[in-house]
């Protein structure tokens, strides 16, 4: 038989008993994981938890967050608007003919 190697330390933070450091289960693709917490410190696990829980990054300060970010890559309109100069292509890159070029034209219209 085995032994135990996780002990619970606080709501969803897990000690592993042979390394002594502190985990918790995300689900990942649909399934429970481990994922280490990066420290031993219940204190600064739980902030780091709570942090992960929210969805926040982990090294997020409190002034850090106050700070609007800039979105990566091009916006909404930059995209539909390429999405018409090349002619409303289909998944193959195909140019869209006939009744099916006329209603991609309606939907995309920007008024």
């Amino acid at each position: 038989m085995g032994t135990k190697k996780w002990n619970r330390e606080a709501d969803g933070i897990y000690r592993h008993v042979p390394s002594n450091k502190l985990y918790w289960r995300p689900w990942v693709d649909g399934k429970r994981t481990w994922e280490s917490l990066g420290t031993e410190n219940l204190k600064l696990a739980k902030e780091t938890y709570h942090k992960r829980v929210a969805g926040l990054p982990a090294e997020v300060t409190e002034k850090t967050t106050s700070t609007a970010s800039v979105p990566a890559g091009p916006t909404m309109g930059q995209v539909i608007r390429k999405y018409e100069d090349d002619g409303y292509p289909d998944k193959h890159k195909a140019l869209r003919i006939g009744p099916t070029l006329e209603s991609e034209e309606n939907h995309y219209r920007i008024p």
